[in-house]
């Protein structure tokens, strides 16, 4: 089936987009508030918003086959899943039920025999206590009852838990490390460096002319911060976007493009006069961004994504806790390490591939370290996987 999104709806299943282009908001289910660029070929989930651009989308799954359905039976599983505390828990009430019964009748014959009158009354009566103060009932409610009510509180904070034995695992962690970007940090975006060969203010005006008509965060930082200044701006035309990494447009006769370097390096303009700004911007833990004019690089932009809120705090109690904290990103050495110097993080694995992520892991791992992995995107998968808990 064909299913027609408009702006600001709910995809309504899981989908793939045949035709339209747009962002869609996929934070109740990854926690991620960047909109995620959709173009067509692009997987969709059911229950997501739709941002901007209307798009045509084909069902691919529907009813109990959606993702926020299998979401549903995790929790379940999680909740019904047997650590090995609680198999062990299981083994010995087996053992020690029928060893309480006995000990319970044995109890009645003796008191019913040798006890003294009413003795029906006082055999009936001990051995009932036996059975009450003996019983195993506790050891196994014990820890299904902790991994009911654990679990579910994890879902009320966002945490959704695969299997309870997770929960066993993490009490054993020795180490936790992080993916940067969108997990430490906060994922809004604002201009923070402004670096033209002439003329700010001018330059930053055209940039948000083509930025303003388009709804990607870094887009927006940029009209922000020309709003902030007091600035205006005339309209743009012949807007082309290039998903994921910038804008291109003709402004007052001038066709000005915004993007990131590699982004430049597709439209020929030579970024080679703003390296040493393109560095310090890189080293300042902000993301670079150009603006050429008539093909020539006329000034950088850093864009900073702060930390989230409370992670300085996230990273200063686990530490308290007697846990190693670490980070993983590929991002340039340079920038990672200003991030984790904010956060008061130690452990800094840069520079690393998606594919790197999960050796990252297996080296601590073959360090005698029990890893907890923390990150919101595909390229994480393997570190989330090989991690004893991700």
């Amino acid at each position: 089936d064909r299913l027609l999104v408009r702006p600001g709806e709910r995809i309504p299943t899981d989908a793939v987009v045949v035709d339209g282009r747009s962002y869609v908001d996929e934070s109740m289910v990854t926690g991620e508030p960047i909109p995620v660029a959709k173009d067509v070929g692009a997987e969709l989930i059911g229950g997501t918003i739709n941002r901007d651009g209307t798009l045509t989308v084909a069902a691919v799954r529907v009813g109990a086959d959606t993702t926020l359905a299998r979401i549903v039976r995790m929790v379940a599983e999680a909740q019904a899943d047997k650590p090995p505390i609680q198999q062990l828990a299981d083994r010995i009430a087996g053992v020690f039920v029928p060893i309480v019964l006995a000990l319970s009748a044995l109890t009645f014959v003796v008191w019913l025999l040798i006890g003294p009158d009413p003795a029906l009354s006082y055999a009936f009566t001990t051995a009932v206590s036996v059975l009450l103060i003996a019983c195993p009932c506790a050891m196994g409610l014990a820890t299904p009852t902790a991994i009911l009510v654990a679990s579910g509180r994890g879902s009320d904070l966002g945490i959704l838990f695969r299997r309870g034995s997770a929960l066993d695992l993490l009490a054993e962690v020795d180490l936790v490390l992080f993916d940067k970007t969108g997990t430490l940090t906060e994922g809004r975006p604002e201009v923070a460096t402004l670096k033209a060969r002439s003329g700010d203010a001018a330059l930053l005006s055209r940039a948000a002319a083509v930025e303003a008509m388009s709804e990607h965060p870094i887009a927006e930082a940029v009209v922000r911060a020309a709003q902030t200044r007091g600035l205006s701006w005339p309209v743009a035309s012949d807007i082309q976007v290039a998903v994921g990494l910038g804008v291109r447009g003709m402004v007052g006769g001038a066709e000005v493009a915004v993007g990131a370097p590699r982004y430049m390096a597709q439209l020929d303009c030579e970024t080679s006069d703003f390296t040493a700004a393109l560095q310090t911007i890189a080293a300042a833990a902000q993301t670079p961004v150009c603006i050429a004019i008539n093909g020539v690089v006329q000034g950088v932009l850093g864009v900073a994504d702060r930390p989230r809120d409370g992670a300085t705090e996230m990273v200063a109690a686990l530490r308290a806790m007697g846990l190693s904290v670490g980070m993983v990103t590929g991002d340039q050495q340079a920038t990672a390490q200003a991030i984790a110097g904010r956060l008061g993080i130690d452990r800094i694995h840069a520079e690393v591939l998606p594919t790197g992520k999960g050796e990252a892991v297996d080296s601590l791992q073959k360090q005698g370290l029990r890893v907890a992995f923390v990150g919101d995107g595909i390229n994480d998968a393997p570190a989330l996987a090989r991690a004893d808990v991700g």
